[in-house]
Order: C-alpha cells, then sequence, then structure tokens
C-alpha cells in the first residue's frame, strides 16, 4: 500500500533504500528455463527446470500451465525446489501431436506474494521426407545395378521408416 508520509532527503537516494523505506516488494526473476530434450518430438516425454531467484526475498513456489493447440492440459503443475534457485519437474508431458504448438507459461511467486510470468512453446512438425536415388542417375534403371535410396527427414517425428518396392 501507498504511505501518506513524507520524507526529505539532502542527498540522492538508491531504488534499494526507497524500496526498503516504503516496503515496496520486487517480484522474482526467471533466470534461466530449460526442458530436456531441448527440441521436443512426438512421443517424448518432457522434464523442465527453472533457476528463480528473488533479490528481496525468496521463492516460495514455481508452477506450471501445458497448453497444447490452446486446449489446457496441465494445471498449476507445481515444481520441486532442487536446491538453491533451481526448481525442477520430470514427465510433466508427453508430445503426443503434431502439427500443434505446445506452450508452457510459468509462474513464480515469491515470499509476499509478487509473482512474475515466463513463457516458451514449441511446435510439432511431421513433415514429408524427400527420397533420392543416387545411384544409377538418369531415366533408365537396369535390373542387374546396385541403387543407392537416400531418405532425409528433418521434422519432430522420430522412428519414421520408409519400404522402396522393386516393380519388374
Amino acid at each position: 500500500g501507498w504511505s501518506d508520509e513524507l520524507y526529505s532527503f539532502n542527498r540522492e537516494i538508491s531504488s534499494s533504500e526507497i524500496r526498503d523505506l516504503y516496503q515496496l516488494n520486487e517480484p522474482p526473476v526467471f533466470d534461466s528455463v530449460s526442458t530436456t530434450p531441448s527440441s521436443w518430438t512426438l512421443g517424448s516425454s518432457v522434464d523442465v527446470s527453472a533457476d528463480v531467484s528473488d533479490g528481496d526475498g525468496t521463492v516460495s513456489g514455481v508452477e506450471v500451465d501445458v497448453w497444447e493447440d490452446g486446449q489446457q492440459i496441465v494445471s498449476d503443475a507445481s515444481l520441486t525446489n532442487t536446491g538453491g534457485d533451481t526448481w525442477e519437474a520430470t514427465d510433466l508431458f508427453n508430445v503426443d501431436e503434431s502439427g500443434v504448438e505446445y506452450e508452457l507459461e510459468f509462474t513464480a511467486t515469491d515470499d509476499d506474494g509478487a509473482t512474475t510470468t515466463y513463457t516458451t512453446s514449441q511446435v510439432i512438425e511431421d513433415n514429408l521426407g524427400t527420397i533420392t536415388i543416387n545411384q544409377p542417375t538418369g531415366d533408365i534403371f537396369d535390373y542387374d545395378v546396385d541403387y543407392s535410396i537416400t531418405h532425409s527427414d528433418s521434422d519432430d517425428v522420430p522412428g519414421e521408416t520408409i519400404t522402396c518396392d522393386l516393380v519388374y
């Protein structure tokens, strides 16, 4: 709250002195947030870690919500303080859809009730791969020549397979 007291100083005062004088509370700060794996793929289980500090007190809790293409799939999951400023949750959610965006919204609360949020997201893509016939080149193929086929796929869906049938 605000005070109706008037203070007079004969010098400049620092922001920390003002905070102390008026008992202002600074919210906690997200120093870093990471996930394991760092790049999510279809079928992966996601763990989270957040380093959160509070310059004028202590962090009392960190929670996270998870949204899958705008639909909330995890609500107010509490992270555990694993020491110092580090808060973690394992197996927070499983990536079970492709072609969607997953969004994580973290909320940290300090011992005086101030909060701050941090948001991160990733889109899980499933693109068609490309198949390249390397040998022989050209339009004419001979069935007694070895063929080399390469498949490349740069999406977020692991374990996809291709099948090549030789037709005579």
